[in-house]
């Protein structure tokens, strides 16, 4: 759930802190420049209905670039043993709104 986190970083780094072992995260990855102001890539939360009088809540949709993610994430998770990481190209969610219409749906495993 990286990907509708405010300060994905952080939780990033903090869950490798506290890891045991093996760390499995996702993130939301593309070509282009990474996104994260929330006022131009954001998921609508709907707890109440349908239409958009009932959208009340607002989470980022960060949309990270490939090259980005992978250097953050060995900066974050240096000392990892090993990194395997699956994705996927995948629309965005309908309940998303950004400028991008597709991104890699990636998925990373770390291990001390």
């Amino acid at each position: 759930i990286l990907h509708l986190h405010e300060i994905w970083r952080e939780t990033l780094s903090q869950s490798w802190a506290h890891c045991g072992g093996t760390l499995i995260f996702d993130l939301r990855e593309s070509a282009e420049p990474t996104i994260e102001d929330k006022a131009r890539s954001y998921f609508r939360m709907d707890f109440n209905g349908g239409d958009d009088a009932h959208h009340t809540t607002n989470l980022p949709y960060v949309i990270v670039n490939s090259g980005d993610a992978l250097a953050l994430i060995e900066e974050r998770c240096g000392d990892a043993k090993r990194l395997e990481n699956y994705r996927y190209r995948h629309p965005v969610s309908a309940a998303a709104v950004t400028p991008i219409a597709e991104v890699m749906a990636s998925v990373y495993c770390a291990e001390r």
